[in-house]
């Protein structure tokens, strides 16, 4: 199996371990966005600990006691984009490992905005000021108007059904996760 790093670049999905190891990490929105904060559960759907709350927003915290081997990610809760952690060894990171909990105290995970390229910057900013409905009647080439309807993100799994979030979160998520 390779690791949780190699499998962000070879295309396999993502998912949790079933360690059993506890770990701890305390997320830090640093950015001046409004961020939703993701669990990766153990079948590759995204958990979202922050929609009871309307996400997490700027300077706020979310500790957490998760598992080692457990991913987060972070996205804006307006526009979907993705944001990057800079955890406690300084590495910016999209997909945040907790590590085993060595008894001292839960590492701080700083969510920030990563540096994005013209074409992202320029995609984000249409995204604002045009509604999805409206996006195809724009003229553009198709290749651009799916990546506006439907923003890269080619290592996580697409948003689970409310509904089936609703539930997920109610029975089945919690256990495993506490805030």
């Amino acid at each position: 199996m390779p690791s949780h790093r190699n499998m962000q670049n070879a295309g396999i999905t993502l998912r949790s371990d079933d360690s059993g190891i506890r770990a701890f990490a305390t997320f830090v929105n640093c950015s001046q966005r409004t961020v939703r904060v993701f669990w990766i559960d153990f079948e590759g759907t995204r958990v979202d600990y922050t929609r009871d709350r309307g996400g997490l927003q700027p300077r706020q915290y979310l500790q957490m006691r998760t598992f080692e081997g457990h991913p987060w990610i972070f996205r804006d809760k307006e526009s979907n984009d993705k944001l990057y952690v800079r955890t406690s060894q300084n590495k910016l990171e999209e997909v945040y490992f907790p590590v085993a909990w060595d008894g001292r105290e839960a590492p701080t995970v700083r969510i920030q905005i990563p540096v994005y390229s013209l074409q992202d910057l320029c995609c984000q900013k249409i995204r604002r000021l045009v509604k999805s409905k409206d996006l195809m009647s724009l003229e553009l080439p198709n290749t651009l108007k799916l990546q506006l309807l439907h923003p890269s993100d080619t290592i996580i799994p697409p948003l689970e059904s409310e509904s089936n979030a609703n539930n997920r979160n109610n029975n089945e998520g919690n256990l495993h996760h506490q805030v």
